[in-house]
């Protein structure tokens, strides 16, 4: 765990209120906190790390500790952050919300891959068309690199489907490619994920009060992958 030694300022962009923040560690994070709740800390952990083992372009990601000195002069933070366990993205300099033009020239593979992740996790919170969306995705110009963040609103019991299908931004690309990359690669790239499960649920911080009854759901989520009903609904 990295301990936060900085508060910069608020980040524009985000339902759940983040923060610019430095570490001890000398870098630079996108932090969340209390104004997102234990749940959703909880998910956007293990999406993270779930993204990371699939192959997805996710930034580096820590826990971090905000000491309430930090908070003494900062009402905003203090709202928004608070004392204790927060989640720290690693801040990447320069990076632009995507189009769907850019997407659609450059990203059609990882929004096909996204398009399956996303439904695996039962997350809506990514999408674009032709006239906007809130995609979660960026795109840094300097090293021409996608950058998928925000998983807060994985694992949702209230999942959607046919909204999921007709808004999220790799619907079109799967439709194009979804006979190409084949079922069984989708399911050995998620069974490696989930041989990871037990080991990344006990590496959630016990300050987000996890509990076994919301791991249970998460892993009879994850397992749907490999039921034929989970390709039937996207084919």
């Amino acid at each position: 765990m990295i301990e936060i030694t900085d508060i910069l300022r608020p980040i524009e962009q985000g339902a759940t209120n983040p923060f610019l923040c430095l570490a001890d560690d000398g870098k630079s994070y996108v932090v969340k906190g209390q104004a997102t709740t234990n749940r959703q800390l909880i998910a956007e952990f293990i999406s993270a790390h779930l993204a990371r083992l699939f192959g997805l372009p996710v930034p580096q990601f820590e826990t971090a500790y905000i000491d309430h000195l930090l908070l003494r002069y900062n009402d905003a933070a203090s709202n928004s952050l608070g004392e204790g366990v927060a989640f720290a993205s690693e801040f990447i300099e320069g990076l632009q919300p995507i189009t769907y033009q850019l997407l659609t020239n450059q990203g059609k593979s990882l929004a096909s891959e996204l398009f399956i992740f996303d439904l695996w996790v039962r997350n809506e919170d990514r999408t674009l068309s032709a006239i906007g969306g809130n995609p979660n995705l960026f795109y840094q110009p300097a090293e021409t690199k996608f950058w998928a963040l925000d998983h807060n609103l994985a694992f949702d019991m209230n999942f959607k489907l046919d909204e999921f299908k007709s808004s999220h931004l790799g619907s079109d690309a799967w439709i194009e490619q979804r006979n190409l990359p084949s079922k069984d690669y989708f399911q050995s790239k998620a069974d490696s994920c989930i041989d990871k499960i037990d080991q990344i649920f006990k590496e959630v911080p016990k300050d987000w009060e996890p509990s076994d009854d919301y791991f249970s759901q998460i892993r009879l989520i994850l397992d749907q992958i490999f039921e034929d009903s989970f390709w039937r609904q996207i084919t």
